[in-house]
């Protein structure tokens, strides 16, 4: 923070509920870095929509004439997979290093990849190259993103938590609306998916989109690291967010709910193409895809907000397991729908759920860990997130060649509902009262 300013001194409107959207606003930091954040993911949803119907045409051949489910799983994995072995270092590094360095060197690099994407395309569109732009860029946001998550939360008060956590799920799914939307906006003027250079174009808009947050993190005043080590090899440190989590009952039990919800629930999302071509009879590099796209991401963002505006001042310890049996229904709803007019309202509604759910998570689980836990924690909150999704689209990819889309995604929606049954957050939240919170330093609401 700048000198002679804190985090207790910012502005804030008295008529600005603690924990709201407009007092999280208030704090020039976390609005700068929230902008540029929101700017630069507006350009990787924009190639994000062009990557699963990009995998499934070069996956297309006399023998695959739909393409290959397991392909676009691969390259699904390629993107996200990383979070699953590097998440802990980059926990480690969070602590270690300066999270501002760390945060610009790994934006920069995946820049450079996008660039090298746009080349390919034209030049010499492989899947093999593929899958090596994807996964380098995938590596370098496993090694940063425990740095970015715990960073936002320092910028502000942990009463500010919900807001905060609110806008940053709405950043994310605001993105996947305007992305989208922009390639319609822009399709007449070449840039689209269903060719060459308008591939290209698309990759181009998303490497420049990353001078935005690599701009925002540069300027942006960020506290020193609040754990670093005193000594030992950073080997030692890459099981802490594990310890931690073990110690921690309302911890271990969400990103345990997080990694079942991300195997086998959330498989349609890196199978979204394929769905689409198969159930709906659309093509994934339509004008009328990308809509759909974006109708889901609109869902998605109306319900990271609503966490923050309409649902406030509910109890997220308690409204988590009826999000969990809404989005089931949403599901079921989204396996059986055979034409794309109803699964418009269909899909937002499954987006409004996906991530009002995950974001209610995420509150509850930083509301309830120390600063000092926090890199390490969130970096098992990345994999069970992030990087557990492809491994989900993997096995679903498979299951989806061989057997049956739909079928697919109601055995997602039934774990839907057997993680509703077991998310006992509030119990294990009142028991960590009773412990004190001395232990962890909590706050609870």
């Amino acid at each position: 923070m700048p000198s002679g300013t804190t985090k207790a001194t910012v502005g804030r409107e008295p008529a600005k509920r603690s924990g709201s959207v407009l007092s999280a606003l208030q704090n020039r930091d976390f609005r700068t870095l929230w902008a540029g954040s929101f700017a630069s993911n507006i350009g990787t949803w924009m190639q994000n929509v062009a990557i699963g119907p990009y995998a499934l045409a070069l996956s297309k051949s006399p023998a695959h004439p739909r393409g290959s489910a397991t392909f676009v799983a691969f390259v699904g994995l390629a993107q996200l997979g990383p979070v699953l072995v590097f998440a802990m270092v980059g926990g480690v590094l969070a602590n270690r290093v300066s999270r501002k360095r760390l945060i610009i060197c790994a934006q920069s690099v995946q820049m450079t990849f996008a660039f090298i994407l746009a080349w390919l395309a034209v030049a010499h569109p492989t899947r093999a190259a593929l899958v090596f732009c994807v996964l380098g860029t995938g590596i370098a946001n496993a090694l940063s993103a425990p740095a970015y998550q715990a960073v936002l939360p320092e910028l502000v008060e942990r009463s500010e938590l919900p807001g905060v956590i609110s806008l940053n799920s709405t950043s994310l799914n605001g993105s996947r609306v305007i992305g989208p939307l922009l390639l319609l906006v822009l399709r007449p003027f070449g840039v689209r998916t269903d060719t060459a250079h308008g591939l290209a174009a698309i990759f181009v808009i998303n490497a420049l989109t990353f001078l935005f947050s690599i701009t925002a993190v540069y300027v942006i005043r960020m506290r020193p690291n609040p754990a670093r080590p005193e000594g030992g090899p950073g080997a030692a440190r890459l099981f802490d967010g594990i310890a931690a989590a073990r110690r921690n009952p309302v911890a271990g039990r969400i990103l345990l709910l997080l990694c079942g919800f991300s195997l086998v629930s959330l498989v349609y999302i890196s199978q979204f193409p394929t769905i689409v071509e198969r159930n709906l009879s659309l093509s994934s590099r339509s004008g009328t895809y990308s809509l759909l796209f974006g109708a889901w991401g609109l869902g998605a963002m109306f319900g990271s907000l609503a966490q923050a505006t309409a649902f406030a001042a509910l109890d997220k310890r308690r409204t988590i397991r009826w999000s969990f049996l809404a989005f089931a229904v949403a599901l079921a709803a989204f396996a059986l729908v055979r034409s794309v007019g109803p699964a418009f309202p269909v899909v937002f509604v499954l987006g409004f759920f996906y991530f009002g759910t995950t974001t209610a998570m995420m509150t509850v689980l930083q509301q309830h860990i120390a600063d000092r836990e926090r890199a390490p924690v969130m970096s098992l909150w990345m994999m069970a997130f992030g990087g557990t999704v492809p491994l989900g689209g993997l096995w679903g990819g498979w299951a989806m060649d061989h057997w049956s889309v739909s079928g697919v995604m109601l055995i997602g929606a039934a774990a839907a509902v057997l993680l509703a049954a077991t998310s006992d957050l509030y119990r294990r939240s009142e028991r960590m009262r009773a412990v004190g919170p001395a232990a962890t330093d909590p706050v609870f609401r």
